[in-house]
């Protein structure tokens, strides 16, 4: 039999060519197979096989490594926002009051509109109710919506206090028409009767305080015959939620209230 014998340069050849293919395989991830198996390779060349890996998860987990914020990264940010807040603060709070204050003059322009419409068709201003049928007539100081216990304080001394006398709410004239006052025949002045609701709602203000009218400087009210000049306002009050407007109708709007002249 003949030996076959390799010449020394063909084996060095032949196995710088397996190393450079082992490398290639290697080098992009693939799996070994056959006489290139990862088992018969393990160990082979341990500094190899530890940079290969390296450069395999570097490729599988990208090549940014992640790092959290240092400390004064982290108190930038938060300087920032806290400037921000500072700024932006005021600005929210100041459109805030201002939607207020705008609802608050549509209300009280809402409802003396309707108070005026209650008297085109009655033929009396809501200074007048009949207590029962049977009942003489009253005269009524204030009208409040809602709720009359929650007429704002006032300012200082009596001419500020709208919580006096007689005081019936809103609703009974303008939209449930329990005034009793349509009873009445004839109309003295020939006027239809009652076709409410005049409006369709009433609420507190939007500081949770009763819209006041001081309806007693109205015609029939119980304090129309001292004066007839007095002013007759539909009255919310304001931001300070006190009312620094007189009841005695005297004078103007006072601070921040939002009021609606009637009369």
């Amino acid at each position: 039999m003949k030996q076959l014998v390799c010449c020394p340069i063909d084996i060095l050849a032949h196995k710088q060519s397996l190393m450079k293919h082992t490398e290639w395989v290697l080098g992009r991830g693939f799996p070994m197979s056959g006489v290139f198996s990862a088992k018969r390779l393990k160990g082979a060349c341990p500094q190899r096989e530890s940079a290969v890996s390296h450069q395999n998860n570097k490729r599988y987990l990208g090549e940014t490594t992640l790092k959290g914020f240092t400390l004064i990264e982290v108190i930038v940010v938060l300087a920032v926002i806290a400037v921000l807040a500072a700024i932006l603060t005021p600005i929210i709070i100041k459109n805030i009051e201002d939607a207020k204050i705008a609802r608050a003059k549509s209300d009280v322009e809402s409802i003396g509109k309707a108070i005026v419409e209650y008297r085109n068709d009655i033929g009396f201003w809501p200074s007048k109710h009949r207590n029962g049928a049977s009942n003489p007539w009253q005269a009524i100081n204030v009208i409040a919506s809602e709720d009359i216990t929650k007429i704002a304080p006032p300012d200082d001394g009596s001419d500020y206090d709208w919580n006096r006398g007689q005081i019936r709410t809103m609703e009974q004239f303008l939209i449930n028409n329990d005034s009793q006052i349509v009873e009445i025949s004839p109309n003295p002045h020939g006027l239809p009767a009652w076709e409410g609701p005049y409006i369709t709602k009433l609420e507190l203000d939007p500081w949770e305080y009763a819209y006041v009218a001081n309806v007693g400087w109205l015609p029939e009210g119980a304090d129309y015959s001292t004066s007839s000049t007095r002013r007759v306002w539909v009255i919310s009050s304001g931001p300070n939620m006190t009312i620094e407007t007189k009841y005695t109708g005297e004078g103007s709007i006072g601070g921040d209230d939002i009021g609606f002249g009637i009369k």
